[in-house]
């Protein structure tokens, strides 16, 4: 197995099992903050199955998809944050910077 097989199946696991957790813990409480941080979770497992796959797709596809995933990533995770933190989401920021880089990528 290739280092760069080994390091995908590793960060699969790992975001598999946070995404889990995180749906659970979502499931039982059903709080806005853990719903951003579940989205992010299963955004980010999602990206990582695109990177793992991007030999196999279209160059288009794989240049674009999995790198802008990781940006609504960290988006999601942005605004998990703001609220956990109890302070106002810029909504308008969080649209443009994955606009901005969805517009660059293309």
């Amino acid at each position: 197995m290739e280092q760069e097989t080994t390091i995908y199946v590793t960060n699969l696991g790992i975001a598999a099992i946070l995404a889990c957790l995180l749906t659970q813990h979502w499931r039982q409480g059903r709080t806005e903050v853990l719903r951003w941080w579940m989205l992010a979770a299963w955004i980010m497992f999602v990206a990582d199955v695109f990177f793992a796959a991007r030999p196999e797709l279209p160059y288009w596809v794989g240049r674009l998809v999995p790198t802008l995933l990781v940006t609504v990533g960290h988006a999601a995770l942005f605004v998990g944050a703001r609220l956990t933190a109890r302070r106002a989401v810029p909504w308008g920021v969080v649209g443009g910077v994955v606009g901005a880089h969805a517009l660059l990528l293309g």
